[in-house]
């Protein structure tokens, strides 16, 4: 990712910082949950707000196996993207997909802008920052945004 483009995606995230957890909201600094933080930041980066679809399940549905599932290929739909091998470095912009210990998906996040910088929305703490091995999860796995490459 260019280095503008890495600064806007910095913006982004660093705007939505401290926004309290609010499942089915999105709006920035009053709530949001953490599959909508995932798309307003995308769509921050790609330049244009994307009305959501009534029907996008909210994160709560990512404790349920079906309901993950349909969220993902909700989001998926919105913002394709390629499926990434765990072995391959992330990159900024990637959407990694966390599950808890033995569960399927289970938590949205968005990588940040340096190294091992995971941002995702936390009930207790709001919108946040992690390093990659700092999390109670596992990786379910990861999506590499289409177009990138146009984020300036």
């Amino acid at each position: 990712m260019q280095h503008p483009a890495r600064t806007r995606l910095r913006f982004s995230l660093l705007c939505w910082e401290g926004t309290p957890y609010r499942e089915g909201d999105q709006v920035q600094g009053v709530g949001v949950d953490c599959v909508r933080f995932v798309c307003a930041v995308l769509d921050e980066m790609y330049g244009f707000r994307r009305e959501l679809p009534r029907n996008l399940p909210a994160d709560r549905a990512l404790h349920d196996p079906e309901g993950a599932k349909a969220a993902m290929r909700q989001l998926l739909r919105l913002y394709p993207s390629t499926e990434i091998a765990p072995d391959q470095a992330v990159e900024p912009g990637d959407i990694l997909v966390m599950a808890p210990s033995g569960g399927g998906p289970g938590h949205a996040m968005i990588a940040g802008p340096d190294p091992n910088e995971l941002w995702h929305v936390e009930p207790s703490a709001g919108v946040c920052y992690t390093g990659h091995g700092l999390m109670d999860m596992t990786l379910h796995a990861i999506y590499r945004p289409h177009g990138k490459e146009s984020w300036q």
